[in-house]
């Protein structure tokens, strides 16, 4: 009892001083994963969507411990998956409870299915433009922060895995924003690797990703109209957010240089057998790294492989043309080529694609 009144007087002081003491109680719970706690306190709840001064709900709170079994019960009893904080000068989507747990990332899948369960039961409610924006970021979300298998749930409930939404703040693609976001923002090359195995792993089950194109990119940063027949993933990865990752590594590498001047500067100005040493010098080496692996790894594995799965489609067609039934078309330019000529042909056109950047270009902008 001491134990829980002291932690109840920390919370009230911090952001819970226009809260009830069920309300309190009940988030006290929440964070402890105290299931009897928590199923007691909903029966004395009367606005079970009551914002704390952090303005946190209580489902903001489930998802933040990943109380699933929270959620669940406070999903039952009503709680809104879409409710934005009340200061309107800090609202944003990706603060409601729904995008918060995909954000949280893997370790929330089970919380993210939750959610995505309920949604599709009560999809034909959430028909206003915030929901609809909503509705649009979740398969976003679904591809940079969690499974494949959460990807694919979330085109199911009512999703388009090729949609650009061309017109809106964010026009981008699942497939675009995520290279995007991994390109330019990623600090962790492990984290960045594995995010890209996801990937494949969904380029895989919807293929078409790869080849879909964004016609109207002015709400793009970074990005200008310049491409008549739009641009594809790869493309704006390549041709846009490698250069900028690149700009990056290089400011790294002058920063680094600069101390390293500073350093030496600074020493023989001392005269003296200390060593003078940089407090944040370590953390600029240990981000250049950082990045530099992120960049290695995107141009020298992903960039290839993504490619190499964009190509697919291409050999499958020719050998689609020489087939018995489906290349009959006497008008077939391909029709009775051999399996051994059609190698040759493709590998040509690859090495003609690999070996000239302006056919690269025009493939893929």
């Amino acid at each position: 009892m001491q134990r829980f009144e002291a932690l109840q007087k920390t919370y009230e002081e911090r952001e819970f001083q226009d809260m009830g003491v069920n309300d309190v109680r009940l988030i006290l719970a929440i964070e402890e994963h105290d299931v009897d706690g928590v199923r007691s306190m909903l029966n004395n709840i009367t606005d079970i969507d009551f914002q704390t001064k952090q303005r946190r709900t209580a489902l903001h709170a489930a998802v933040q411990h990943n109380n699933v079994i929270a959620a669940g019960m406070l999903l039952k009893r009503g709680a809104s998956m879409k409710v934005l904080p009340m200061n309107k000068s800090e609202q944003h989507i990706r603060q409601c409870p729904m995008l918060q747990a995909f954000c949280m990332g893997e370790s929330h899948e089970e919380i993210q299915l939750l959610f995505l369960r309920k949604l599709k039961a009560m999809r034909r409610k959430w028909s206003s433009a915030p929901d609809q924006q909503i509705i649009a970021t979740i398969p976003k979300y679904a591809m940079q922060y969690s499974t494949p298998f959460v990807f694919f749930e979330a085109i199911g409930v009512g999703g388009d895995a090729n949609a650009c939404n061309e017109g809106e703040i964010d026009s981008l693609s699942p497939l675009m924003h995520t290279l995007k976001e991994v390109a330019l923002f990623s600090t962790n090359p492990a984290k960045c690797a594995k995010t890209m195995a996801n990937v494949f792993e969904m380029l895989d089950r919807y293929p078409g990703m790869a080849w879909q194109r964004l016609k109207a990119f002015t709400n793009v940063p970074g990005l200008s109209p310049v491409y008549p027949d739009g641009i594809t993933a790869l493309g704006m990865l390549v041709f846009h957010n490698m250069p900028a990752r690149y700009k990056t590594d290089t400011e790294f590498v002058e920063m680094g240089d600069k101390l390293l001047q500073l350093q030496g500067t600074m020493q023989a100005a001392m005269s003296s057998d200390h060593p003078v040493h940089f407090a944040h010098q370590p953390s600029i080496e240990i981000d250049r790294q950082r990045n530099m692996a992120i960049t290695t790894y995107m141009s020298t594995e992903f960039i290839p492989n993504f490619f190499t799965r964009m190509l697919r489609p291409m050999r499958v067609a020719l050998a689609m043309a020489t087939h018995v039934r489906l290349g009959a078309n006497e008008a077939c330019c391909a029709k009775g080529l051999s399996t051994d000529v059609i190698d040759i042909i493709f590998n040509g056109l690859v090495r003609t694609i690999i070996e000239s950047p302006a056919v690269l270009q025009k493939i893929l902008c």
